[in-house]
């Protein structure tokens, strides 16, 4: 699910919770805010890990490059 999917249902799922009763409401809307945060921590964390991981990929194919041309 891309980022703009899960906005567009979460604000969906936010405007279905403005029309139940306040006593389920106040419950709900901490759950969707929480839930908000979870994925940009997701999002950011994962990110974070991504770029040391193409480092590494970019260093792995270096040296596959490296020990093919020593090969010839």
């Amino acid at each position: 699910m891309t980022e703009q999917q899960f906005n567009e249902q979460l604000t969906q799922i936010l405007v279905k919770i403005e029309n139940l009763p306040e006593t389920q409401r106040k419950a709900i809307m901490v759950m969707a805010r929480h839930t908000r945060k979870r994925d940009q921590e997701i999002r950011t964390e994962t990110a974070r890990a991504r770029d040391p991981l193409d480092g590494w990929r970019l260093i792995q194919k270096y040296r596959i490059f490296d020990a093919e041309a020593r090969a010839r």
